[in-house]
C-alpha cells in the first residue's frame, strides 16, 4: 500500500483525529488479513505519526512526473508572484491577504488562481517567477505543491513547515517567516539571478533524483514486512 493521503490536515481537529484513527483501523484490517507487505508514506510526519500507532511505514517522497506536475516551457515570466489552491480555510484566507497587501504596499501585485489544474496549471506557473506557499494549517504536509513550483521552475517562496523534506531550504526553494514573506519576495525580485538559480537547482533535482521511475523502484526495493501482529 502507498499511504499517499493517509494523514490529510484538516481545520476541525476532532475529525481529523477521528480520520487517522480510522486510517490506522483500516491498515490493522489490512494486516491482518495479511494483504499489507509494504506501507509507504511520502513524508517523515506521517511515518512518524504511523509508527506510533504501531506500523512501521518506509518514506518514498512524491515522484516527479512531467504529465502530472508539468515542465519548464521557456516562456516569458511575466507574473511576479503568484498562489495556486484553494482559499477556503480561515487562516490562508486571512494570511494571503495580508501578505497580499504588504506586498500592494511595495507595487507587487500576488495573483492568486484558485481552480487551474493539467495544462492550463503548467501555463500559470511556467509565467510565475514566484509562487507563494500559505498553509492551511500549521502542520500541513504541501509536497505536491513543492514539487509543482519545481517542476515549472517558478521559486517557492514558503513560510515555515514541519516537513519539508527531501527538499531543502536555499537550495530548492526559500523558507521565510510570516512576518518577512513579503521582504523576502521582494528581495528576490529584485535579486533574479539569485532567484532563478534556486529554481533551476530546484527544477534539476526533481527530474535527475525524485523522478516516478525512481521513486517506484525506491518501493518496490523494500523487502515485504509481513504480518507483525
Amino acid at each position: 500500500v502507498w499511504l499517499d493521503q493517509a494523514i490529510p490536515s484538516h481545520n476541525g481537529q476532532v475529525w481529523a483525529r477521528g480520520h487517522r484513527l480510522r486510517i490506522c483501523g483500516e491498515l490493522r484490517r489490512l494486516q491482518a488479513q495479511g494483504v499489507l507487505d509494504v506501507l509507504a508514506v511520502t513524508s517523515a510526519l506521517r511515518a512518524a505519526y504511523l509508527r506510533r500507532a504501531g506500523f512501521e511505514p518506509v518514506v518514498v517522497p512524491l515522484g516527479y512526473d512531467a504529465d502530472t506536475y508539468g515542465c519548464d516551457l521557456g516562456v516569458e515570466r511575466d507574473i511576479d508572484v503568484c498562489f495556486v489552491g484553494k482559499v477556503d480555510s480561515r487562516r490562508r484566507r486571512v494570511l494571503l491577504e495580508r501578505v497580499g497587501a504588504q506586498l500592494a504596499k511595495r507595487g507587487t501585485r500576488l495573483t492568486i488562481a484558485t481552480d487551474l489544474y493539467g495544462e492550463a496549471r503548467t501555463r500559470f506557473l511556467n509565467r510565475s517567477k514566484i509562487m507563494l506557499n500559505i498553509l492551511r494549517a500549521p502542520h500541513d504536509f504541501v509536497g505536491q505543491r513543492l514539487m509543482l513550483g519545481a517542476a515549472n521552475q517558478a521559486l517557492v517562496v514558503s513560510e515555515p513547515m514541519l516537513d519539508i523534506a527531501p527538499f531543502v531550504d536555499g537550495k530548492h526553494l526559500v523558507i521565510s517567516p510570516l512576518a518577512t514573506l513579503a521582504e523576502t519576495i521582494e528581495y528576490y525580485l529584485a535579486h533574479d539571478s539569485e532567484r532563478s538559480a534556486i529554481a533551476m537547482e530546484a527544477y534539476r533535482f526533481v527530474r535527475t533524483h525524485l523522478t516516478i521511475e525512481q521513486m517506484i523502484g525506491k518501493l518496490l526495493s523494500v523487502p515485504p514486512q509481513g504480518n507483525s501482529n
